[in-house]
């Protein structure tokens, strides 16, 4: 904001760096995953719900949106595929989120010469393509991911 003084802008840009020093401080690795998972594993102990009644729904990662680009390829496929197996060792289902769109978190990406299933996010959810170009309504497009 313009209308802010020079001190004041310092002191927002400031608070704004630790803030994401902190957030980023976090991590997003395996462990810390893991632990998170810990946590659900103990409510649903504690409230005696089997892990069959466990949902982990619409979880994504950005890839790209319009003219973004979102996290690496190589830490976006990382992150599902954490995520998914730490459900999965636990009993839990999951849904993606989002099947179909341009970029962003869809697995089948609708946008010009990029059209199809993004293999990457098939790998890492466990889930193979049985064809590169297989549309959504072909019949060769496997179940699990259609």
């Amino acid at each position: 904001n313009s209308s802010l003084d020079q001190e004041k802008r310092s002191s927002i840009l400031r608070e704004n760096e630790r803030e994401l020093r902190a957030y980023f401080g976090l991590g997003f690795d395996r462990a810390a995953i893991s632990k998170s998972f810990d946590q659900v594993v103990e409510w649903a102990r504690r409230y005696s719900i089997g892990g069959e009644r466990i949902l982990l729904g619409e979880f994504g990662v950005v890839r790209t949106y319009g003219g973004y680009r979102g996290a690496r390829d190589e830490d976006r496929t990382r992150w599902l595929r954490d995520i998914r197996e730490e459900a999965e060792n636990r009993g839990y289902g999951w849904a993606i989120w989002v099947y179909r769109g341009e970029g962003g978190m869809a697995i089948f990406n609708e946008a010009g010469s990029q059209s199809g299933f993004d293999k990457a996010t098939l790998t890492a959810l466990g889930l193979s393509p049985a064809s590169s170009a297989a549309a959504p309504h072909e019949p060769s497009c496997q179940a699990a991911a259609c």
